[in-house]
């Protein structure tokens, strides 16, 4: 009989849906809310059943059953969607790929959208079925599902859905007027079904049904033969907590129902801990208005605004005391004191004192006889026992709550938490006798929460041998503590219970914390800090956060000048307060085994005020994103001040410390680890020039270089002039999603508009890099799949100095740009103005070099060296269109600066420039294997001199007797004959070989 009611509703509600077939969205009210989600398992299983008869009586083939009742947003409602189908592992795989890009891009779980080709394939797969929807909704407004992937209901269609709201817990009771409210807002809905029965006639089957589904969903719990019975004795338990205590004592002690639940026994064994926590988060708060239950707890004490004579508590005749809370309790010295039998506290488990003056309780020789005590909370006490009270005792305590503490004096903890090494949770909120954090925190090695809202007094959180790696959440809120309705688990509490941010302004400006280190936390996932105006430096290394929001995680920081992120190898991104953003410190490191400060920069070096130092080692190229905005702020800032006051050093590379042989990133460490003396010493360009001695590289290893060594006089060093490491870029192989960064705006941007030096090497991508503005130095080399080192959308290198590109084994050129560029006809654009010297080295398949704009293309090039290129015909050619000017024709391409000339081993180069070429200030050129060149440059400008030649100085020409014979002359009235160079014969010569095969 009990369930017979159940089954009623039930059984009518399918009636509607098989008779009614204008109604296929059905909104399902439960009673009063209670036994929503029991209810609609029960309908799965009825059709479940169903689907066992004839054909013809079937109504629905298929159930689809969605528990949303955690909401956490679109998409992840239409990824339970996608899992109860059962798609294909190709379409689930796109859920997180889209998870991991929107990681990137900062947007918020609650925020994601749905994916609209997972929308079809969901379409596709249930659009011919007769499917039935069982939906519970966790968040607040009905849910359009057809824009899911959903087929859309109608009369004309054999599918239908059943939902209701369900939130988080198990248990929920809401009033009649609050439901139907709700139900007036419905638009996707049918009908609104409410149940006739009433809530008495099915309230005990009901709960069953909830205890049953809850008890499913845990294998410590599905072993057991009386869970049900268990879970639902912790339901009624909790109800009755709700319902006789918050509304008596006004105090929540709802919050301790996992305790009582131990307490009391009805949780027992060795897995009492692990099923209490689960059960916690099944079942939250229950609220009614009516009686349920008057039962008393005879295993627990609660005493509220009592007198006691303390010397002899009258809840000590209890021998099997082990919850023990007194609020607002005080000594009634009117009494006898006799002296009482402190034995019973052997056995507690939970103490809690709040706003209770009992010292004698807290003694030495009481904490030694509770040897049992789990959990002790003490709230708003005048005093708090020193280490001497602590320190060897209370060795199973997993929960220390001081919070409130009206103290006077200052406590000395330095050594409580030696021992403490099952402690898992220490809120100290409120506290304001905690100037320091005890150096003996680090011993507790299960500290998973740690909690010093409020804490005004506390001028740093760092301690000598840092907090526990197994921390999983702090929080320091200067508003105060949490509200008591809180329950201590491994989570932050949530933002409702925080004290509004307009309460106390005062304890905002009281804050002196000006310093915060979580470095070597490597659990640490969850994070608030907020209304702290002195913190100047947060250290979050090692951690495992994978998104930092300084609009939700760390806010109102408006002192915060140095962010240190290093070894976060879980970093995704950083949504930044773009209205209080006043950093000057910010170091990013992701790769693995990374250990925080022994890494970090200098501050030092940093000579010029307001200045913006940003050191980036990223594994995954995605997280520049999370850098565009800091970049950008200050380049702003610095070009409206007038200055140039902002750096920054960005490497992209792998997980790993030590591949890839990155001379840059094993600068970037040197640098850190430098003493803060020497670095002081060093000008911002000096720290990227440390270690950047890159050798030359031998594509060939095994081939004898028959040119030998070639020198590079006149030609720059490996590492950039100091002034262009302000702004640095490194890439190197292993960093993942690189290729894909370049097409993306925020990357593109950094590289274009911002970075002033460029070094790529060793990486196997294939896409080309973009242009750069304010690019003034660039090398690139051992990319073996690139086939241009810049990409065709381009526009230009103004401000290029020095260019440098080798073992490039597949590039055919540098700029792969099309012969007729989009801006032709801008007649004062100039691709390389300031190009002054060019370098290339083992590029076997370069065809050319770079387009020649005009007749003064290059006019700042002092130094051309071209070594190893076997293919390469012409260093430069002309686009489509300037082969039709008669001036180019007539003199060809001037470069006005052009001093050093030095090509080896060019064995099809015919000319450098494919038209005359004019080098006036040539000084110097060596040739060597260059056996096709058939034309040096003029070097004489006949127009500008007249016939006055002699009096121009002979550049020198070292090159083989054989190639300075076959080279072809306009002639002396032209500038260009042997006689206007200064000949030396190349000791290289042209081996002469055999005809025929070498058989080894």
């Amino acid at each position: 009989m009990r369930g017979k009611y159940l089954y009623e509703e039930r059984d009518t509600l399918l009636h509607t849906l098989r008779t009614c077939p204008n109604v296929r969205v059905i909104y399902f009210n439960g009673w009063d809310g209670l036994g929503t989600k029991a209810f609609l398992r029960s309908i799965a299983q009825k059709v479940l059943e169903d689907l066992e008869a004839p054909s013809e009586q079937i109504w629905f083939d298929r159930i689809v059953y969605l528990d949303c009742s955690a909401w956490n947003g679109r998409r992840a409602m239409q990824r339970t969607i996608a899992e109860e189908i059962k798609l294909d592992n190709k379409t689930m795989a796109m859920f997180d790929e889209q998870d991991e890009e929107d990681d990137f891009n900062g947007v918020d779980q609650g925020s994601r959208d749905v994916i609209r080709v997972v929308a079809t394939e969901i379409y596709e797969n249930l659009k011919d079925s007769k499917f039935l929807i069982l939906f519970l909704n966790g968040s607040d407004e009905e849910i359009d599902v057809s824009s899911m992937g959903i087929p859309p209901f109608s009369e004309f269609r054999n599918h239908a859905m059943i939902w209701a709201f369900s939130r988080g817990s198990s248990l929920t009771l809401n009033s009649r007027a609050s439901m139907s409210k709700r139900a007036g807002k419905l638009r996707y809905t049918h009908k609104f079904y409410d149940c006739y029965s009433g809530l008495w006639q099915v309230y005990d089957h009901v709960l069953d049904c909830v205890a049953a589904a809850i008890a499913a969903g845990y294998s410590s719990m599905r072993s057991m033969d009386t869970s049900n019975t268990m879970v639902k004795d912790c339901c009624l338990y909790e109800l009755c907590l709700q319902y006789n205590f918050h509304r008596t004592t006004k105090f929540d002690w709802v919050a301790h129902a996992s305790n009582y639940w131990i307490c009391d026994e009805i949780i027992k064994g060795d897995t009492a801990k692990e099923i209490s926590a689960a059960l916690g988060r099944e079942i939250i708060t229950w609220e009614c208005d009516d009686a349920v239950l008057d039962d008393v707890f005879p295993r627990v004490m609660l005493s509220a605004r009592s007198p006691y004579i303390f010397a002899s508590p009258p809840f000590f005749v209890s021998q099997c005391l082990r919850f023990l809370g007194l609020d607002h309790c005080s000594d009634d010295t009117t009494g006898s004191h006799r002296s009482e039998d402190w034995a019973t506290i052997c056995g507690l488990y939970v103490l809690d004192l709040r706003y209770t003056v009992w010292n004698e309780i807290l003694s030495q020789e009481k904490m030694e006889l509770m040897i049992n005590l789990r959990e002790l909370h003490v709230e708003g006490a005048r005093c708090w026992p020193d280490n001497t009270h602590l320190q060897g005792r209370l060795l199973n305590l997993e929960k220390l709550r001081i919070t409130r503490s009206q103290s006077e004096t200052l406590a000395d903890i330095s050594t409580s938490f030696m021992d403490k090494t099952k402690l898992e949770i220490l809120d100290l909120s409120g506290s304001l006798w905690v100037n320091v954090l005890p150096t003996s925190l680090s011993k507790a090695c299960s500290l998973q929460v740690l909690l010093l809202d409020g804490c005004e007094e506390l001028e740093t959180v760092v301690i000598p041998d840092g907090l526990p790696s197994s921390l999983r959440s702090f929080s320091f809120d200067s508003y105060g503590p949490v509200s008591k309705h809180w329950i201590p688990c491994p989570d932050l509490p949530p933002d409702n219970l925080r004290p509004s941010s307009s309460d106390d302004d005062r304890q905002q400006q009281a804050a002196k914390t000006s310093k915060i280190s979580m470095e070597g936390c490597t659990s640490l996932e969850n994070l608030f800090v907020r209304g702290l105006p002195n913190l100047v430096e947060l250290d979050l290394s090692g951690t495992a956060i994978k998104m930092l929001n300084f609009e939700t995680m760390v806010v109102q920081v408006p002192g915060l000048k140095r962010l240190f992120l290093l070894g976060c190898e879980h970093l995704r991104g950083i949504t930044w307060d773009k209205d209080r953003f006043n950093l000057e410190l910010l170091c990013i490191d992701t790769r693995t085994g990374i250990r925080g400060r022994t890494l970090q920069p200098s501050l030092g070096h940093g000579k010029k005020k307001s200045c913006f130092l940003l050191h980036a080692v990223l594994v995954d190229a995605r997280l520049v994103r999370s850098l565009h905005f800091p970049i950008l702020h200050h380049k702003n800032r610095s070009t409206g001040s007038g200055g140039n006051d902002f750096q920054f050093s960005i490497h992209f590379t792998s997980s790993s410390m030590n591949s890839g042989s990155s001379a840059s990133s094993q600068q970037f460490e040197g640098t850190c680890s430098c003493k803060e003396k020497q670095m002081e010493e060093l000008s911002p360009g000096e720290h990227m020039r440390l270690g950047h001695q890159v050798p030359a590289a031998i594509p060939y290893p095994d081939v004898p270089d028959l040119g030998g060594d070639v020198p590079m006089q006149d030609f720059p060093q490996p590492f950039p002039p100091a002034s262009a490491a302000d702004r640095y870029i490194e890439v190197v192989q292993g960093s993942h999603n690189l290729e894909g960064e370049l097409r993306y705006m925020a990357g593109r941007e950094i590289m274009v508009f911002h970075a002033e030096f460029l070094h790529v090497h060793d990486a196997s991508i294939a896409s080309s890099f973009p242009g750069g503005y304010s690019v003034r130095w660039c090398r690139v080399e051992r990319c073996p799949n690139m086939e241009a080192v810049f990409s065709v959308d381009s526009d230009g290198f103004s401000q290029l100095e020095t260019f440098w590109a080798s073992d490039l084994l597949r590039a055919r050129c540098i700029w792969s740009q099309s012969p007729v560029p989009s801006w032709m006809g801008k007649s004062d654009f100039r691709s390389f103005d300031n190009l002054r010297h060019l370098h290339l080295r083992s590029c076997p398949r370069l065809e050319f070099v770079l387009y020649a704009d005009g007749t003064y293309s290059f006019p700042s090039l002092e130094t051309l060296h071209i070594i190893h290129c076997g293919e390469l015909r012409h260093v430069f050619v002309l686009k489509t269109t300037y082969g039709y000017r008669r001036d180019i024709a007539y003199r060809g391409v001037t470069f006005p600066k052009l001093t050093t000339i030095r090509l080896h081993d060019l064995p099809l180069l015919l000319q450098i420039c494919v038209v005359k070429m004019l080098t006036p200030k040539l000084r110097r050129v060596k040739i060597s294997g260059c056996w096709g060149m058939r034309r040096l440059s003029t070097v004489v400008d006949v127009v500008a001199t007249g016939d006055d030649q002699a009096s121009c100085s002979k550049p020198t020409v070292e090159i083989e007797e054989e190639v300075w014979e076959a080279l072809e002359w306009d002639g002396a009235d032209a500038g260009h004959h042997h006689s206007l160079f200064e000949m030396r014969h190349s000791r290289y010569y042209k081996k002469k070989t055999v005809r025929g095969a070498l058989l080894r």
